[in-house]
């Protein structure tokens, strides 16, 4: 709920403008992060691997993806639990099981 907003036809006003919130009035469960967290985090394979780092969030069709940069070229993996086994913002390291034919482009 929003201040002010009590009605659809309040709430049909304010279609396409930005929302914003505070962070620290945000509850993030311990399973929870801020994909905006994720940009600048090193990423690595299951086996330590350097696989890159997360230069950007982008917001995909079905899922969000995570777009990883890495010696010149760029990969963008899908944000599932089947690829993204483990995120560490305090080591600012997310671990990730990438399929094996994943494609990648020139930067």
């Amino acid at each position: 709920m929003f201040a002010g907003i009590t009605t659809r036809n309040d709430a049909e006003t304010l279609r396409g403008q930005v929302v914003e919130i505070d962070r620290d009035v945000l509850a993030l469960g311990d399973d929870e992060v801020l994909l905006a967290d994720l940009v600048g985090c090193a990423v690595k394979k299951l086996d330590g691997t350097p696989f890159g780092q997360i230069a950007a969030i982008e917001a995909g069709e079905m899922q969000d993806l995570l777009v990883i940069h890495d010696a010149g070229k760029e990969r963008l993996l899908p944000m599932v639990d089947l690829f993204v086994k483990a995120i560490d913002l305090d080591a600012r390291v997310v671990v990730v099981d990438p399929p094996d034919d994943m494609p990648e482009t020139k930067l």
